[in-house]
């Protein structure tokens, strides 16, 4: 993990956190009803994943006040799906045979959602360090 931190302003802080080679794995649930209806569990496994956001922290001035915005700037995020399997009979077995096809569409969910989580932990974490800090 790498961070980093920098005053660009009176009124404006940034902070970067890059994770380089995760590996994230993953399990869930799922179910479809197109008239037939079918369920199961999987897994997906990922690898040498990467991931970096800046997160932005606005005071009226740092010098007085703590910061009263904070939002995340930018996020990217490389993940690489490495295998995916299905479990849930004839559709499984259909949805492994298939997953070659989907694989790009996983990859960004999971993309989306490390972003859209890191975003909101970020922006926690950093208004409640600099109130911390102000106390």
């Amino acid at each position: 993990m790498e961070a980093s931190y920098g005053q660009t302003s009176l009124k404006r802080m940034t902070y970067s956190i890059a994770f380089k080679g995760l590996n994230i794995d993953c399990r869930f649930r799922w179910s479809y009803d197109y008239g037939v209806k079918g369920n199961g569990r999987g897994t997906i496994e990922t690898s040498s994943n990467n991931l970096k956001t800046t997160i932005v922290a606005v005071s009226y001035n740092f010098y007085k006040y703590p910061a009263n915005i904070t939002s995340q700037d930018d996020c990217e995020a490389k993940v690489n799906v490495e295998n995916m399997n299905f479990n849930g009979g004839l559709s499984g077995l259909v949805a492994n045979t298939l997953e070659g096809f989907f694989r790009d569409d996983v990859s960004e969910s999971v993309r989306k959602a490390l972003c859209d989580e890191l975003s909101k932990v970020g922006k926690d974490q950093v208004q409640d360090f600099i109130v911390n800090l102000s106390d």
